[in-house]
């Protein structure tokens, strides 16, 4: 049982449109998603622009006392 693209589109609008509840449930998961992906995303980037310049520091580390 395999359903065209066209259908499933069908389905979820019909779905979202009778349940104004379910559309704000999906749009709040997407958002969760979404801005999760984006944080770590962003987070991912830091850490590889880090490991790849180089430190221009003159100072040595400094030692933990």
């Amino acid at each position: 049982m395999q359903a065209t693209v066209g259908e499933l589109v069908s389905n979820l609008v019909t779905h979202f449109t009778n349940d104004p509840l379910a559309l704000l449930m999906a749009l709040a998961g997407a958002a969760f998603v979404g801005g999760a992906s984006l944080f770590f995303g962003y987070l991912t980037l830091g850490a590889v622009a880090d490991f790849i310049t180089p430190d221009v520091s003159n100072e040595p580390p400094s030692r933990a006392n």
